[in-house]
């Protein structure tokens, strides 16, 4: 599948598009903060993970 976000998150050097929704969820919710952990369990290819380490409420 090749979209948009697919596009960008390969542009980005992104591991998935679903990176973008933990932007948009966090936005809106704040659920993520600067000194939260993050574990993101039973994932492929890890995108939440990912995009969590460079997240900077």
């Amino acid at each position: 599948m090749h979209d948009k976000y697919t596009d960008r998150a390969q542009a980005e050097g992104l591991r998935a598009r679903s990176a973008f929704k933990l932007i948009q969820v966090n936005e809106k919710y704040r659920i993520v903060k600067r000194a939260n952990d993050v574990l993101d369990l039973g994932c492929w290819p890890g995108g939440w993970g990912h995009r969590g380490q460079f997240m900077q409420p």
